[in-house]
C-alpha cells in the first residue's frame, strides 16, 4: 500500500468516526440501520477537515439503498 493511499484510508476512517461522534452527540447512541441526517455545516466542516483527495464523497442514504458517490 502506498503513502497516498493510506492517507485516503486514514481521511476516510476519520470522517466516518467524525460521522458517528457528531450522531451521538446530536441523538445519541442509535441502533443498527437507524441513521438520521447530519446538518450541512457539521457534515461540511467534516469533509474541510478530513478530505477525500478525490473529491468523491457519499450522500445521506436511508436504509439499504446503494451506495453511489455524490457527482
Amino acid at each position: 500500500m502506498g503513502q497516498f493511499e493510506g492517507e485516503h484510508k486514514k481521511s476516510k476512517r476519520l470522517r466516518f468516526v467524525a460521522y458517528r461522534s457528531i450522531v451521538s452527540w446530536c441523538w445519541g447512541l442509535l441502533g443498527a440501520r437507524i441513521r438520521v441526517v447530519i446538518p450541512a455545516c457539521a457534515v461540511l466542516r467534516i469533509r474541510q477537515e478530513f478530505p477525500d483527495p478525490d473529491g468523491q464523497y457519499v450522500g445521506f442514504l436511508p436504509s439499504g439503498q446503494p451506495r453511489l458517490p455524490l457527482d
